[in-house]
């Protein structure tokens, strides 16, 4: 996932850069290798590298991808995991 992590990212500078956003999010229905729901570049909001990517896992439950892409957003905002 950190490959197509970076790999979006790119994109982003390469192709994107003349369009004005605060972030870009990729949900694919592809899983990752070990298993991964979601990965995001933290505290980046804003920058070339608010990027970040979702897995939709079940086609039957899409209230499950939206809630893992705002969590990736959540990390592009600077927000961390709760340790309680």
């Amino acid at each position: 996932m950190t490959k197509v992590l970076r790999q979006l990212s790119d994109y982003n500078l390469r192709k994107l850069q003349n369009i004005e956003k605060d972030t870009i999010q990729l949900l694919t229905s592809d899983p990752f290798i070990r298993g991964q729901t979601g990965m995001a570049f933290p505290d980046s909001i804003c920058t070339p590298k608010s990027v970040g990517v979702s897995v939709d896992i079940s086609i039957y439950e899409p209230h499950l991808a939206g809630a893992t892409m705002a969590h990736m957003i959540g990390h592009n905002l600077g927000m961390d995991h709760d340790e309680g």
